[in-house]
């Protein structure tokens, strides 16, 4: 139920995990993409939908509000959170994460796995949450993820951890996907048009919870070479 991953995404207190879990060193995330310029005329385009489904926002009285109109007592869910043992960054998560639904009257189990028995649980859906990194691409790369063509039901091996292991289906969204891929990428006011088609879908359905930006801290060496990406010009 949509309202029931809206609830738990308002549960979450996403700065307290950037305090806690990464002491700074990310920020809260709204969806699926990386804060790169090159997005930007992108998420500038859905300012509004943004407002009305506020995705990183923290509203424990919305959760509240929203459990109680999908008819599910919170206090009755019990939530088996998968996490990778060998993922410093997953285990740090888990424990700001899990204390904050627990704190919320949920039920919340962290199960520390690795290696094939954490694939096998992961392809084949066997979690309530898990914390998963998308890779950035092209925008409609990252949307084609959430494509029906993918789904398989629960139990069965998904393709792979980001082809839609986390099972949705929408017929509508499916549709505007697959008209991006046949806009040439010079002709970002028709992508940005149907972006903003795609996004009205995916973020009433929320199909998954955004938590935080992955980090990832690169140094540059300007020993021998010069001419890297900074912050005052970052032009990768």
């Amino acid at each position: 139920k949509k309202e029931v991953r809206w609830a738990i995404s308002y549960l979450i207190d996403r700065q307290a995990i950037v305090d806690l879990a990464y002491e700074g060193t990310t920020v809260p995330a709204w969806g699926i993409w990386p804060e790169y310029d090159g997005n930007k005329p992108y998420f500038d385009a859905i300012s509004d939908l943004r407002e009305q489904y506020p995705s990183a926002a923290h509203d424990p009285a919305k959760a509240e509000e929203l459990f109680t109109q999908a008819g599910v007592d919170p206090k009755s869910l019990k939530l088996r959170y998968l996490v990778n043992a060998d993922s410093n960054e997953e285990m740090k998560v888990a424990q700001v994460l899990a204390d904050q639904l627990n704190a919320a009257g949920l039920n919340v189990e962290v199960q520390p796995l690795s290696g094939g028995p954490l694939n096998d649980a992961i392809l084949r859906g066997e979690y309530d949450p898990k914390l998963h990194s998308f890779c950035p691409g092209y925008i409609v790369e990252n949307l084609e993820l959430f494509h029906s063509k993918f789904y398989v039901p629960l139990g069965q091996m998904a393709p792979w951890y980001e082809r839609n292991s986390f099972r949705y289906q929408n017929p509508q969204l499916d549709a505007i996907v697959d008209k991006m891929f046949q806009v040439p990428p010079d002709q970002e006011q028709q992508l940005i048009d149907l972006y903003k088609q795609a996004m009205a879908i995916w973020l009433d359905d929320l199909p998954v919870v955004p938590v935080v930006q992955a980090p990832a801290l690169v140094p540059f060496n300007f020993t021998y070479w010069d001419g890297w990406p900074t912050a005052e010009n970052p032009w990768n």
